[in-house]
């Protein structure tokens, strides 16, 4: 077999024409596609890349916040133990005076009530013994003691003080008082005019008495002149005396 050095020249020619046309127009367009799709590939594995780099940051970021919230968390809790431990021993210790207060308030009440009690008792026991003396007193006044003590209180009058008797004298002046005259017993005309003398000397002024008795008296006097009253019997002493050892 003979080389045909045409034909393969021509084959030759054919083949670099085919070469030229692939690599014009198939290996160029195909090497741009895959450098393009490689610089795709490049771009999408950086862009990944960042991504995950953006991932592990804000990953990193949260797992910080996280602990910082559970020492935020923390710290909180143990606040409003504190504030509850303190919110509770102020209520205990507020509780704790309360019932000290109420303690006392009750022995002050229970005190008090026992003071009552036995000042009432004191009393009814004063009041009874004055019962009793005013019966053994009854049976031994009679009209003679009472001309006593009504000169008694006539004596005593005068030296009463100044400035009550100027009120006296000015309101009998003014209001023509009569005055009262209240004895245990029925009083002589004579003891009657007595009165009236001491009391016109001692007024400064006329005056026309009331006379009426009241056996309750035992024996004694009480006048009444308006708002004053002066009084000289067994009765009124033993009440006198009954309050003031009462109030002792």
């Amino acid at each position: 077999m003979e080389l045909n050095w045409s034909t393969f020249l021509l084959e030759m020619l054919n083949f670099a024409v085919l070469v030229w046309l692939l690599a014009h127009f198939l290996y160029k367009p195909l090497q741009s596609v895959i450098s393009r799709r490689q610089q795709e590939v490049t771009d999408r594995l950086a862009e990944a890349a960042e991504r995950e780099q953006q991932a592990e940051a804000q990953q990193a970021q949260l797992d910080n916040r996280l602990h910082e919230w559970e020492q935020e968390r923390q710290l909180a809790h143990e606040q409003l133990q504190q504030e509850l431990a303190v919110e509770r021993s102020r209520k205990e210790q507020a509780l704790r005076q309360q019932l000290e207060l109420e303690r006392q308030r009750d022995e002050v009440l229970q005190q008090r009530h026992r003071q009552t009690q036995s000042h009432q008792l004191e009393r009814q026991a004063l009041q009874q013994g004055a019962r009793f003396a005013g019966r053994i007193l009854s049976s031994c006044a009679d009209a003679n003691l009472e001309a006593r003590l009504i000169e008694l209180l006539l004596d005593g009058l005068p030296k009463l003080p100044e400035e009550q008797l100027l009120e006296m004298r000015q309101q009998v002046a003014e209001e023509d008082l009569r005055p009262g005259i209240t004895t245990a017993f029925e009083l002589q005309p004579t003891q009657h005019e007595n009165i009236e003398k001491a009391l016109q000397t001692l007024l400064q002024h006329p005056v026309s008495c009331r006379f009426e008795r009241n056996p309750d008296l035992i024996a004694g006097i009480r006048i009444t002149l308006g708002p004053w009253v002066m009084q000289a019997s067994l009765q009124d002493e033993l009440i006198s005396l009954a309050e003031f050892a009462h109030e002792q």
